[in-house]
């Protein structure tokens, strides 16, 4: 082998050497940014910690809030609005009975996520 060949071939070794140095470089981020990465939270899981840590009111929320709701509905929720629209604004969570398709077991469902102001 040439001293030119030589040194291309300790040129390509150094060019390798440096490629694998960087693959494990980034394998290690990886690792490391998995080991302190929280944990996925599935979407029904955020829902239902999200409907937890507030609460809806429901004199003055829209469809899309409102269906956040445990158990409520694009249908129910549309039930709500309108008995709020033609009874007027409920007075108490109670009182929700009164929109067809709630009944005390809904109620009991939904009870610790909506409030009346």
């Amino acid at each position: 082998m040439t001293r030119k060949e030589q040194r291309g071939a300790w040129g390509l070794g150094g060019l390798a050497a440096m490629a694998l140095s960087v693959v494990a470089w980034q394998q290690h981020q990886e690792a490391r940014a998995a080991q302190h990465a929280p944990e996925p939270v599935q979407a029904a899981a955020w829902d239902r910690r999200l409907a937890e840590a507030r609460t809806v009111d429901v004199n003055h929320a829209g469809v899309a809030e409102l269906e956040r709701l445990p158990g409520v509905g694009p249908a129910l929720a549309q039930r709500i609005i309108v008995s709020r629209e033609r009874e007027g604004l409920f007075r108490d969570v109670d009182e929700l009975q009164r929109v067809p398709g709630i009944g005390p077991n809904t109620l009991d469902t939904i009870q610790g996520y909506v409030r009346v102001e």
